[in-house]
């Protein structure tokens, strides 16, 4: 994207959702017409200069967790309450229950292994911007040729650890070996640290 034509979205974006201006205020300053701050901020957004969130609540299945919880032997167990009524994203939701989760339990220098995938996604994605702790955060797997890298375990894991202001330890290794010699190779490597 030009770099000027990114100057423009992001000062409409500014005038509209910062600074609570209406489309034809913030229209007038700029000398444009209200459709094209409209068709501007439609850009904005699919250009990501602006992203919203929105924080829906993460109401609990209180019965159902105590009986997950009993029924595994768990110390605790988290579980979604969901309504059909409802068009949020189900994994949008989820993620923004397992980030306030993560949030409550973290301890200074812990370290938090994850896996791949479009649940841990929302997870790291709903992190509180403002939250910060001293983990490390690692790969529970190794990584997996994706046809979305934002959603790989290394990916995840250092965009983790840089919301968070911690560090982030790779798994240098494939999810998946391309033959038995290589998984035979990989399983022979000595293990740093161990």
């Amino acid at each position: 994207m030009d770099e000027g034509y990114h100057e423009l979205l992001a000062q409409v974006a500014s005038m509209y959702y910062e600074q609570d201006m209406t489309q034809t205020e913030a229209g007038a300053e700029l000398s444009l017409s209200r459709i094209k701050i409209y068709r501007l901020l439609k850009q904005a957004k699919a250009n990501q200069v602006v992203q919203i969130k929105v924080d829906w609540p993460a109401t609990r299945a209180k019965s159902l967790e105590e009986a997950v919880r009993q029924r595994f032997g768990l110390k605790e167990a988290l579980v979604l309450q969901t309504t059909y009524h409802h068009h949020t994203p189900l994994l949008q939701r989820l993620g923004q229950l397992g980030a306030r989760y993560l949030e409550r339990i973290r301890q200074d220098g812990m370290t938090l292994a994850i896996c791949l995938g479009s649940s841990t996604y929302h997870v790291v994605n709903s992190i509180s911007p403002t939250f910060r702790a001293k983990i490390q955060v690692t790969q529970a797997m190794g990584s997996m040729p994706f046809a979305f890298q934002e959603m790989d375990s290394a990916a995840l894991a250092r965009q983790l650890a840089q919301k968070l202001g911690g560090e982030v330890l790779y798994l240098s290794s494939p999810f998946i070996a391309d033959s038995s010699e290589a998984a035979e190779t990989l399983r022979r490597q000595h293990i740093q640290g161990g």
